[in-house]
């Protein structure tokens, strides 16, 4: 039996597989050998969201009641502000019929009025809404002068204000009288006062609310009263329908419950049927770049006078003039590249000096101006605070001027020398690395 001997055909196929199989395996290795960095892109943007609270209405508000029983009319819609002496409703004895009629250019404009007030506060979750619609429709165009030739009572406004079909059991409700109970919203409801419905003596026929000052009420605890305490001036978003309104910032405290009031002027016949509101506290108004606490770290660096550096303000590259020594006791000069990273205005020289990283020069070092031949030892040191930006592959120090933060993030100002920009990748944990790391 003839002897085979085993031969292994290379083709270049195998080759390419090999090299490509075995780049892969040293590839894997470094990866999972490799201390990886976490980066972070700059944004910009205040600290964090605003504040939101469910917070109790007052008015100064009062009642109507019906002196007998029978069909409630009303004359002015939902909302609306009556003058003084002016017909609100009528309670009579039967049902009047309405005819169909050609509406005047005023009733135009009371039914825009109401559909765009509807259309801005509606919500599809809230059924009733729809029903508010279609009661506020019928109310401005419900005919006064069949009303008026019925037998019945008839309800004039005591004086101007605004009027509201709906009621509960806070109308005479004082700021003395809040309890934490009356934030727990989910069993609330608001009775309405349906046109056309019966009415029985005694009963309440409308609501009026006198001026245009209102307030609102929500419970804080000690650290929301800490950040909210410097403010007298609050603008609010009510989160409804997304109207901005200012107001002024109170505190009080009834039974060890700490109580926030926002008094405002304008904007209540809005909420007119409300007696809570979701509202939006606009405190975060420091914006700038957006970073981690966590990306903060501070470094240390020799201050040079601006009279020893070489194209300190120019855009190519700074450095100074260093005296070195040679064995031989002789000394010359040469010229250091260096990387500044900071200017500053010393106190007390009034001189403008920059930060040196210690790393390109040392304490003793010996520097020569190039304007007067003056020399100048290097010894005084500084500390800055920033971040190492990464955006070339390696880590360069980059200082920041810090104008707010919290627990996780900070706000540092925005356009600072030597600083960083928006979308500026930064590591995220500023203590894992240090100047010139590479980082993948």
């Amino acid at each position: 039996m003839r002897d085979r001997k085993f031969r292994i055909h290379l083709n270049i196929g195998t080759i390419i597989f090999g090299a490509l199989l075995l780049y892969l395996l040293i590839t894997f290795i470094l990866f999972i050998t490799h201390r990886h960095i976490e980066t972070y892109q700059v944004i910009t943007g205040p600290l964090a969201g605003n504040d939101t609270y469910t917070a109790l209405i007052l008015r100064d508000e009062d009642v109507v009641t019906s002196a007998t029983s029978g069909y409630i009319n009303h004359f002015i819609s939902n909302g609306s502000k009556a003058g003084k002496r002016q017909l609100v409703c009528a309670v009579t004895s039967s049902l009047v019929p309405n005819e169909y009629k050609k509406l005047s250019a005023a009733e135009y404009e009371r039914l825009r009025t109401i559909l765009s007030r509807s259309s801005r506060s509606f919500d599809p979750v809230r059924f009733d809404s729809v029903g508010d619609l279609k009661f506020d429709i019928l109310g401005a165009l419900w005919d006064q002068e069949s009303v008026s030739s019925a037998s019945g009572n008839f309800y004039n406004s005591p004086t101007d204000g605004y009027i509201a079909y709906s009621t509960d059991d806070y109308i005479d409700l004082s700021e003395e009288e809040i309890t934490p109970e009356m934030f727990r919203t989910s069993l609330y409801s608001v009775p309405k006062i349906s046109n056309l419905s019966i009415v029985s003596a005694g009963d309440i026929l409308y609501r009026i609310i006198y001026g245009e000052e209102w307030s609102i009420y929500f419970p804080i605890t000690d650290k929301q009263l800490v950040r909210l305490a410097q403010k007298s001036d609050m603008q609010i978003r009510f989160l409804k329908d997304g109207t901005v309104e200012d107001g002024k910032l109170s505190f009080f405290e009834i039974d060890g419950q700490r109580y926030a009031k926002i008094t405002l002027t304008s904007g209540m016949y809005r909420y007119i049927d409300d007696r809570y509101a979701d509202i939006e506290l606009f405190t975060n108004s420091e914006t700038g770049l957006k970073i981690p606490v966590s990306s903060v770290v501070k470094k240390d660096f020799y201050a040079v006078p601006e009279e020893f550096i070489y194209n300190a303000t120019g855009n190519g590259e700074s450095g100074v003039y260093r005296e070195v020594y040679y064995s031989d006791g002789s000394k010359s000069t040469e010229f250091k590249e260096i990387t500044l990273y900071a200017e500053f205005t010393d106190e007390e020289t009034e001189s403008k000096e920059y930060y040196v990283d210690p790393s390109e020069l040392s304490a003793g070092d010996v520097l020569v101006s190039p304007i007067t031949n003056a020399k100048y030892t290097v010894n005084k040191t500084g500390t800055l605070e920033g971040v190492y930006c990464v955006n070339k592959g390696y880590a360069v120090f980059r200082k920041i001027n810090l104008i707010d933060q919290n627990e996780e993030n900070c706000i540092v100002e925005l356009n600072t020398s030597y600083g960083i920009a928006p979308y500026d990748y930064i590591v995220k944990n500023g203590k894992s690395v240090k100047e010139s790391d590479i980082v993948y």
